[in-house]
């Protein structure tokens, strides 16, 4: 038994001691190639600061893809005409576009007579109601009368210098105007449009939103065409310059552009389009106002 519990023990071995100075060797080895380890260390930390410079400035770049295109910034300006329009039911001063979501309307082209015609400032206080583009004095205004007995009070600026009608002239009379796009939503929107006995436009004018499609009465359309500025605006998607077609001729025109297109004067505002981002409360873009009168 004590033979057996004797021989249970382990005995040493040269390759032991071998081994354990080997070990000691290495651990040696270990801790000198770890202090040169700590100074490379120190070395991989600069390192890494400067790839996270690198980075940051990769950012940026990143950030400024968005005017990689070379559009300018949009320019302001409002349309170079008007066109105001009141009713002898209106009562003065109207509601603000926003809250006039009802607008007014003729109910559809109806007959009219053309009352008075004349130049200058228009009388009811035209100037200070409803207007299709920018407010401002009239060059010629007249006054027309639909077969409902209302009296319509129109002033023109920027447009034809001379009245195109005359009093007693028979008309028709098509005007339909709110002060939003849709639920108090987006810029005003609506038409109007004069035309004489013989069914010919002689004027018109209509408001939308940046967000237009194709848009007008027929035998006048417009639409946006290719982008040609940017805003600083989010809510905003751009500026774009407008195709206009007009009995079958068509032009391009810029912001507050104007030409004459087949048989008509015609101007425009600036079409600036509406973003989609979540902070924006709608995407209608901007209010785009046109406007068309035929040339004698």
């Amino acid at each position: 038994m004590r033979a057996n519990s004797r021989s249970g023990r382990p005995r040493s071995r040269h390759f032991d001691r071998a081994f354990a100075l080997l070990t000691v060797s290495l651990l040696a080895a270990c801790s000198a190639s770890s202090g040169t380890s700590d100074t490379t260390g120190t070395a991989g930390t600069a390192g890494t600061g400067a790839a996270g410079t690198a980075s940051t400035a990769g950012t940026t770049g990143t950030g400024g893809t968005g005017g990689s295109s070379g559009l300018p910034v949009c320019a302001g300006g409002a349309p170079t005409f008007g066109v105001c329009f009141v009713s002898d039911a209106d009562v003065l001063p109207l509601p603000l576009p926003g809250n006039d979501a009802a607008g007014t309307r003729t109910n559809g082209a109806t007959a009219a007579t053309i009352m008075d015609v004349g130049i200058g400032t228009a009388p009811a206080q035209c100037e200070s109601a409803r207007a299709f583009g920018a407010r401002g004095p009239s060059d010629w205004w007249f006054q027309a009368k639909t077969a409902d007995n209302h009296l319509w009070t129109i002033g023109v600026r920027g447009l034809a210098s001379a009245p195109l009608v005359a009093k007693s002239d028979s008309v028709t009379l098509d005007l339909d105007w709110h002060g939003t796009q849709i639920s108090s939503y987006g810029p005003p929107k609506g038409h109007l449009q004069l035309s004489n006995a013989a069914a010919t436009p002689l004027l018109w004018a209509g408001a939308a939103s940046g967000n237009v499609g194709t848009d007008g009465p027929g035998w006048l359309t417009f639409m946006p065409g290719a982008p040609i500025c940017r805003t600083t605006d989010p809510c905003d998607a751009g500026g774009y310059d407008v195709v206009f077609t007009v009995n079958s001729s068509r032009a391009t025109l810029p912001p507050s552009g104007s030409a004459t297109i087949g048989g008509y004067f015609v101007a425009n505002g600036a079409l600036i389009k509406g973003a989609a981002p979540p902070q924006c409360y709608d995407s209608y873009g901007e209010a785009f106002d046109a406007a068309a009168v035929k040339v004698p």
